[in-house]
């Protein structure tokens, strides 16, 4: 071959591997650097140093740059300026801290640039991501090969079911189709059924019981009320865990209502599904193997970066029902026997290999390490509860529920509007303070600071200096006002 020819194979973005390799060893030190100090950075950062915005901002190169000198620039800029929801003390949100080898799974993945669209000639890509599937559909209780794949997230999870279930049970004529669920379920439900074609008088939010579930006889009642007014009832969407409270609606007497009623019975459990692992979190779920689709997220507390959720169903034949289109540049690469196409089963045709990370990091951590994370969460977020009911400042709003918890300061005197201004201060201040990252929420018309400790390097002592500063920010508050 000679030195014309070996030229035209280059690629303009070719590297010497010695580069490439130094490259590689510079992410790989930056990332554990940034995972082992993690608690050494604020929770978050309000008060961004001045001129930061405009440097993201500077305009793109036409001529290359020195990548060391590049990457090392992204490393303190880019990332910098982040929330840094991997530190134990990210009590907000669902905190999704991620794990190592999960990292590296991801690195692999983009190294390798796995289409896991397509089965032929890809079959390592194929059988990780249906292994993985048929692993967390048995978790819930399925004893049968699972169906489904895994998406962005929730809100790409929850679409999908939805699609599905409009396609399965209805064949595309939803026309005063109504749709039920809790007025604590995600909202990602609603904006599901706005994009698959549903107005909002087809979708009825019952409110929830005593206990933020959803309230079995209301949700009947609905049912029964809709029906005789000619209205078509097919779709029931319990909660696995809701954002709000960690509530699990009671999802025994949801399946028992849509199996008498013949509806589409969906199972959210983004947040909550992971608690499965625990032993003693298990028989809250109790009815979730009966769900005709579960919409799972291991980024949440399966401990995976982002992206990585899954949906389940019951039947393959359901997913290729719903979005399998086969134009003639597809043909050649159509699966035969017992195999398909990812590409068949979602929206998406192009799509990355978000299974592997979790295949990965269960194969190296195993199983069990899994289960004692989920465990460890539960079991900080019931102490975070017994800190709020030793101390008479404050007022447990709902107990621990699936990691969640939600109270507010109480030693305070005013008005309702009063208490709810005070009580968004404190979190505030807490917040900019940098040491921990609380939200509120509202429940039952009033402002509640909500935590969710679920992270797994976090500590009791991370409980309790939170609660110690969150009363310090009340003191100052009191005083200033």
């Amino acid at each position: 071959m000679n030195h014309e020819q070996e030229m035209s194979r280059n690629s303009p973005f070719d590297m010497d591997p010695a580069e490439m390799q130094e490259l590689g060893y510079r992410v790989v030190d930056a990332i554990v650097h940034a995972m082992r100090s993690t608690h050494e950075r604020a929770v978050v950062e309000y008060s961004l140093p001045s001129g930061n915005a405009a440097s993201l901002q500077r305009p793109f190169p036409t001529a290359a740059t020195d990548p060391v000198t590049t990457i090392d620039w992204a490393i303190e800029q880019v990332f910098g300026n982040t929330m840094n929801i991997m530190h134990p003390r990210f009590f907000a949100y669902i905190p999704g801290p991620g794990n190592f080898v999960s990292t590296l799974a991801d690195f692999l993945a983009s190294g390798f640039n796995v289409f896991a669209g397509t089965t032929p000639h890809n079959l390592g890509a194929f059988e990780v991501e249906r292994s993985t599937i048929d692993w967390l559909g048995s978790l819930f209780g399925w004893h049968f090969p699972s169906s489904g794949l895994f998406v962005s997230g929730g809100s790409a999870a929850n679409f999908t079911a939805l699609a599905v279930a409009r396609h399965v049970h209805l064949g595309n004529d939803y026309d005063n189709a109504t749709v039920y669920c809790s007025s604590q379920t995600h909202s990602c439900v609603e904006r599901a059924l706005f994009l698959l074609g549903f107005t909002p008088d087809q979708l009825r939010l019952i409110e929830p019981d005593a206990d933020y579930r959803l309230d079995a006889p209301a949700l009947l009642a609905a049912i029964e009320t809709d029906r005789a007014a000619g209205r078509r009832p097919f779709c029931v969407v319990g909660n696995g865990g809701t954002t709000n409270t960690g509530a699990v609606d009671p999802l025994n007497d949801l399946a028992d209502i849509c199996e008498r009623k013949k509806l589409w019975f969906h199972v959210d459990a983004a947040y909550g599904g992971g608690a499965v692992l625990s032993d003693g979190a298990r028989p809250l779920f109790a009815g979730i193997e009966r769900a005709h689709t579960i919409a799972v997220d291991p980024h949440k507390w399966l401990f995976q970066p982002f992206e990585c959720a899954c949906v389940l169903g019951r039947q393959q034949e359901w997913f290729r029902d719903t979005f399998r289109r086969l134009p003639a540049y597809m043909r050649d690469t159509d699966a035969a026997g017992d195999q398909f196409n990812y590409r068949d089963m979602g929206l998406q045709v192009t799509r990355g290999f978000k299974a592997f990370k979790l295949w990965l990091s269960l194969h190296v951590y195993g199983v069990d390490t899994f289960r004692s994370a989920v465990d460890k969460g539960l079991q900080l977020a019931r102490y975070a509860q017994r800190y709020v009911e030793s101390r008479d400042v404050w007022e447990l709003v709902t107990p621990a529920s699936l990691g969640v918890l939600t109270f507010r300061y109480c030693a305070v005197e005013g008005s309702d509007v009063a208490v709810d201004r005070f009580n968004a201060r404190i979190a505030e201040q807490i917040s900019r303070s940098g040491f921990a990252y609380i939200t509120t929420t509202e429940l039952g018309n009033r402002l509640v600071l909500r935590m969710c400790p679920i992270h797994p390097g976090a500590s009791r002592d991370d409980i309790d200096e939170t609660f110690v500063r969150l009363e310090q920010a009340a003191h100052l508050t009191a005083q200033i006002e």
